[in-house]
């Protein structure tokens, strides 16, 4: 048994318990702040590990990797976020709001975000570390994939995707990590949280968009690659870098340091969407880098054939 096989085979044992270890976390905040009923949102993160596990025992191929994410982010981890923000944190604010507008404005810091005591176990800190988890399951589901033939193709896409997340996560900082959450209107959260979850739903287009072809070469589906760089660019990021300059301008919150992010990623993607469209003189002298790696490809296999006989 070799020493990669081993590896392989201990970050796929740390994929499953913190898939299992998140599914129990964000559960109990249901099970003990809303109703025991919620026990059964566990069954949306089963459903996400069975797909794991089919696809791990079975080695299917690297090109149907996104049904396994998409479990994951679209049946189990955007129903139980959008399920906490709802009944946990935004039931809450509603309450306080109306006790606010009968008793008069209050502006000072309380320790409490939602039903979360901050000195409590099952608080907004376990509750951001919980969710960090994501980024990780995303970087160790791609790097234990049956088919490594382009490494660089791999650290790129882990790169882009766990940034992504963890921008999204960060978002949720008004819910979760400001002491004065209260000075946000509430339709401006329920913004927040529809975008980020948003986010999260189309996430899977990030692996979807790429592809590994007959040769072994990774290359992107173009036409799936436009789509998730424009809804990128513009209803995730976009949206995030005008909600976040509001929070600091209008709100008078910390400004983030995702705000540069945002607006980086903005341009590097419409330069992306370009040169993939040919817009605007971009991408019209691009190397034919595929044609001649797939033509390589087929004149070893010739010669190993040609050895062998």
């Amino acid at each position: 048994m070799d020493g990669p096989y081993v590896f392989t085979n201990f970050l796929r044992l740390l994929f499953a318990l913190f898939l299992i270890a998140q599914g129990i976390l964000l559960d109990q905040y249901l099970v003990q702040f809303v109703h025991p009923a919620f026990y059964s949102f566990l069954v949306l993160y089963l459903v996400a590990f069975i797909v794991w596990v089919l696809f791990t025992v079975g080695k299917i191929k690297i090109n149907y990797l996104w049904t396994v994410w998409a479990a994951y982010s679209c049946l189990a981890l955007v129903p139980m976020l959008a399920a906490i923000l709802g009944t946990v944190i935004y039931a809450y604010d509603q309450r306080v709001m109306t006790m606010i507008n009968a008793n008069g404005s209050s502006g000072h810091v309380t320790d409490t975000v939602g039903y979360l005591t901050r000195n409590e176990f099952f608080g907004p800190n376990v509750l951001k570390v919980t969710l960090c988890i994501s980024p990780l399951l995303f970087l160790l589901l791609l790097t234990t994939t049956p088919e490594q033939t382009n490494r660089n193709a791999v650290v790129n896409l882990c790169m882009m995707g766990t940034l992504e997340l963890f921008d999204g996560i960060e978002m949720l900082e008004v819910f979760i990590g400001h002491n004065q959450e209260h000075t946000v209107p509430s339709w401006l959260k329920t913004l927040i949280a529809c975008f980020v979850c948003f986010s999260f739903f189309v996430s899977p287009l990030e692996i979807v968009e790429s592809k590994v072809d007959q040769c072994g070469v990774w290359k992107r589906r173009r036409r799936i690659f436009v789509l998730y760089a424009l809804l990128q660019a513009l209803l995730v990021n976009g949206a995030y870098l005008v909600i976040r300059l509001s929070l600091w301008l209008v709100y008078h919150l910390e400004a983030s340091i995702f705000i540069a992010k945002n607006a980086i990623t903005i341009m590097i993607t419409l330069f992306e969407v370009f040169t993939a469209c040919k817009c605007f003189g971009f991408g019209q002298e691009l190397p034919h880098e595929h044609k001649q790696e797939c033509t390589d490809g087929k004149k070893k296999r010739v010669k190993k054939g040609e050895t062998a006989a």
